[in-house]
């Protein structure tokens, strides 16, 4: 990954050059030992962006965060217009790599971004890096220039990586992995190491972000949902790793709680309390454990996306060989967000909703990640040309 963090490095370099929106006092002197957050009051109205918000997770976000006061403005970009209008958000089609991002933020005075836009690939395609990766650090540069006082991400424990020599439950200083053979996964290591650059280079803005398990519930659709809602679940034979699990209620929640919550910076993890063998897991949904060698695993994933099945999203093999398992002390102790939810509750929602008629739902929200993939690649390529 040379090339990433060079651009990385470069790009916290030209940050750090970069003009800023003032933040003087009335004699123009800078306010002593600034933190975080103190240009972003608390008790007074707030301008919230969120980036993603035509996705499953930015609509999800954006619906609670309408209910809160505190937000006096709720401003939403993404490549393609929501399936459903907001009560209060207003829809801008403006995509990360357009130059007047920045002056969107100036303009309409942006004080917390939200960050949700992120496309999954499990195969390498530079575009979707570009707007991944490169999407990122120019929205960063944006928050910079704009004198934005937080921003709150949405990564995964993945990000850790998935191998026989790594501890249980690993805490958030733990260095994170390139190895996984999974492209989201990679370009998700590389935002979050350049989010750790920013955070020491600009301690006057609040970066936070929060680092997921798999996620399961009653509407969310992901390659987790798919994995675990057949009858027949295969798993590598001679392998059970332990499983963290959160419910899609909690992420929402949590994601909310963050851009409420004063004085919080850092990556946490974000998991439900308990972990349990994959086997015990399959069979808690009353499903059943297919033991295959890890060979014919790997053959038949391959094989699904030779046939147009693809879930970007997806775990390596790996992931179904070692734990990865993430501690949450920090999420209770610094983050201070409790989930409603323990793990055998999240496994108790995703199985009574695969007896309800929900599959309409989540036909739609697959057909809107295709148009979106669509839509974006074709704005990068166009910007290229």
């Amino acid at each position: 990954m040379p090339a990433a963090l060079s651009a990385v490095s470069s790009s916290v370099r030209r940050l750090d050059e970069a003009p800023r929106r003032s933040t003087d006092g009335p004699d123009g002197a800078q306010p002593a030992d600034r933190r975080p957050e103190d240009g972003l009051d608390f008790e007074r109205k707030s301008t919230l962006l969120v980036t993603g918000v035509s996705g499953y997770w930015g609509q999800r976000v954006v619906r609670q965060l309408e209910q809160n006061p505190r937000f006096d403005r709720i401003l939403g970009i993404d490549y393609v217009d929501p399936l459903h209008p907001f009560e209060r958000c207003e829809f801008i089609p403006i995509d990360l790599l357009n130059p007047l991002l920045s002056n969107l933020l100036q303009t309409e005075k942006v004080d917390t971004v939200c960050h949700l836009l992120f496309l999954p690939s499990r195969v390498y395609r530079e575009e979707l890096f570009k707007l991944n990766v490169l999407g990122t650090m120019r929205l960063l540069s944006a928050c910079v220039r704009a004198g934005v006082s937080k921003v709150v991400l949405k990564s995964s424990t993945l990000v850790y990586g998935a191998d026989p020599e790594l501890p249980m439950y690993m805490q958030e200083e733990r260095e994170l992995s390139y190895g996984s053979q999974h492209q989201y996964v990679k370009d998700l290591v590389d935002i979050e190491n350049f989010c750790d650059l920013f955070r020491r280079n600009h301690p006057e803005i609040s970066c936070v972000v929060l680092r997921f398990p798999g996620v399961l519930g009653p509407s969310v659709e992901t390659s987790l949902t798919h994995y675990l809602g057949r009858s027949l679940v295969p798993m590598v034979l001679g392998f059970d790793p332990l499983l963290q699990l959160i419910h899609e209620d909690d992420v929402v929640d949590a994601l909310a709680h963050a851009l409420n919550a004063p004085g919080v910076r850092g990556p946490f993890n974000v998991t439900a309390d308990g972990a349990l063998p994959l086997s015990r897991i399959i069979r808690l949904l009353g499903s059943t454990p297919l033991p295959v060698p890890s060979l014919a695993l790997a053959l038949s994933e391959r094989l699904m996306r030779w046939f147009g099945v693809d879930f970007p999203d997806s775990p390596d093999t790996p992931f179904l060989q070692f734990p990865c398992t993430a501690s949450n002390l920090a999420m209770h102790d610094g983050f201070r967000f409790h989930p409603t939810r323990d793990l055998r509750e999240v496994l108790e929602s995703f199985r009574s909703a695969a007896d309800q008629d929900i599959s309409s739902r989540r036909y739609e929200h697959a057909g809107n990640h295709r148009e979106r993939l669509k839509v974006a690649i074709r704005s990068v390529r166009r910007k290229t040309l």
